[in-house]
């Protein structure tokens, strides 16, 4: 683990808001916390200490709105510097106040429980280690030398074993987290990426502008898959797609990504592609899984898909992107028009206009004979607007929607 990952808290959101309440929750129980002191007249504690824990308060409170309101953009070092620095300050005052009880010098704990909760392994004990060290500066310049070695053995026994819990739960539920990813990113069938991952990275790659040659999609299905059912059984159907989701994957640029929709629905989100290369890569995975029969049974089971894909152009206010298509010739779009929405995020938007437009395509594919690929462009700034569905009537859901949702008996 590097550095920069070390400082890294382990959800930067949850860490985020934490941190403020717990930097909120530290700001009023110093001040209250001096103020009592300066009603019960504590040796060490004057208006002048009190009025400094008010300024000090308000600094805290400050900087709780900081990681509550921007977690995503504060400095990683800041998760860590935070513990640190209210560690320092508690140490300062009881210093200060000549304060070395319970009470006092629990604050800390607060420090020491964050860090293991939330941040990484190494930072999580360097925190420690400093709450240790602060504890024995509190420790050493308040009690009497026959006490101090007790309170010292007590408190880093203490902040130890806080820590080596901590860390190890977080580990775990780091583990937990990461299987559960497992299952919603991937299909349990095919190994392909799942519906909900393909839409999380299609709509982060079409809000991105770094797409300098537009971004392509492919929607595909296999031809007549329910025949394949009926005739070899339902097994054969996943075997079926198990083996045509190994030969995309096996086809496909390494950037590229393909992914199990739902049913016989296979998709691949294609960066950094024109429009002619989109339809030549359709083609080559057309001709690939022909080329590649199904065993079953210790007999070959010729299959064949029918692709439909769709390119568009990175950018708000873009150029139309020029017509394209495979080798069967150019296609003009169908279902896409509407006009620029302002102030939004375009990933989601224009992923519903592709997908849209791929899935006309797909359907005009299988209705002119199947094993085809129509490709279609669309323009920038009709992926900028609302979408009206296909003038033919054949759309099927959203992206978004249930699979399962009804569509038309094309197979």
């Amino acid at each position: 683990m590097t550095l920069v990952d070390a400082l890294e808290p382990r959800d930067r959101v949850v860490a985020g808001r934490v941190a403020a309440t717990l930097t909120a929750i530290g700001s009023v129980v110093l001040v209250a916390y001096e103020g009592y002191n300066v009603v019960i007249d504590r040796p060490g504690t004057t208006v002048t200490s009190f009025a400094l824990a008010v300024v000090v308060a308000l600094l805290l409170v400050l900087v709780a709105v900081s990681f509550r309101r921007r977690p995503m953009r504060m400095p990683r070092v800041s998760f860590v510097a935070l513990p640190v620095v209210a560690t320092l300050v508690v140490t300062a005052f009881n210093v200060g106040t000549q304060d070395a009880s319970t009470a006092a010098r629990f604050s800390l704990t607060f420090a020491v429980v964050y860090a293991g909760g939330y941040l990484r392994a190494p930072a999580a004990w360097f925190v420690m280690a400093v709450a240790t060290a602060c504890d024995a500066v509190v420790v050493l310049a308040v009690l009497p030398p026959s006490a101090v070695a007790s309170e010292l053995v007590i408190a880093s026994v203490a902040f130890g074993a806080l820590t080596g819990v901590l860390v190890s739960a977080g580990r775990r539920n780091d583990v937990l987290v990461a299987e559960l990813n497992r299952w919603a990113t991937t299909d349990s069938l095919t190994g392909l990426a799942s519906r909900r991952a393909f839409e999380q990275a299609a709509r982060e790659l079409l809000d991105s502008p770094d797409q300098g040659r537009g971004t392509g999609l492919l929607v595909i299905d296999l031809d007549r898959f329910k025949d394949l059912n009926d005739a070899y059984g339902h097994p054969a159907g996943d075997a079926a797609l198990v083996h045509v989701a190994q030969v995309l994957r096996g086809h496909v640029r390494p950037q590229d990504l393909v992914a199990r929709l739902g049913g016989d629905e296979l998709a691949v989100l294609l960066p950094e592609v024109d429009g002619d290369a989109l339809g030549h890569r359709a083609e080559a995975l057309r001709h690939a899984v022909q080329a590649e029969p199904m065993v079953w049974d210790g007999a070959a089971v010729p299959l064949s898909l029918s692709a439909g894909g769709a390119h568009v152009m990175p950018g708000r206010g873009d150029a139309p992107a020029p017509m394209v298509g495979g080798p069967r010739g150019l296609v003009p779009p169908e279902g896409v028009a509407g006009h620029a929405e302002q102030g939004e995020g375009r990933g989601p938007r224009r992923l519903e206009v592709l997908y849209r437009a791929a899935d006309a395509a797909l359907y005009r594919a299988k209705r002119e004979g199947r094993d085809r690929v129509e490709v279609v462009s669309v323009p920038a700034d009709h992926a900028e607007g609302t979408a009206r569905p296909p003038v033919d009537g054949l759309a099927r859901p959203s992206v978004g929607s249930p699979a399962d949702a009804a569509s038309p008996a094309v197979s």
